[in-house]
């Protein structure tokens, strides 16, 4: 297996148990769009939940095409449902409403 198919799969270990890959830290920032303002918003991890949205994030890092990543607006109203397998991103709600 090449190395790239490697990193891909040990991500993609990483994040169905739960964890962030090794080349993630707290101090990493994710570019999501805020579809209520028409704007991207940069948030730390530590202001996200994991979610598949997320996980797909890291999953595309290298490809800025397919990286691009939604906040889910149902999470923000507290209202959705997904959870864990949301495939938009949570992020904390007092955080969101301090940067727009």
């Amino acid at each position: 297996m090449n190395d790239e198919k490697t990193g891909e799969s040990d991500t993609m270990l990483a994040l169905a148990a739960g964890r962030y890959p090794n080349w993630v830290d707290e101090n990493t920032l994710i570019e999501v769009i805020d579809p209520a303002i028409k704007q991207k918003l940069t948030v730390p991890l530590v202001n996200l939940e994991h979610t598949n949205g997320l996980g797909t994030y890291f999953l595309n890092k290298d490809d800025p095409k397919r990286r691009e990543s939604y906040l889910c607006m149902l999470y923000q109203k507290n209202k959705c449902k997904s959870h864990l397998r949301c495939n938009q991103i949570h992020a904390d709600r007092d955080f969101v409403q301090r940067v727009k």
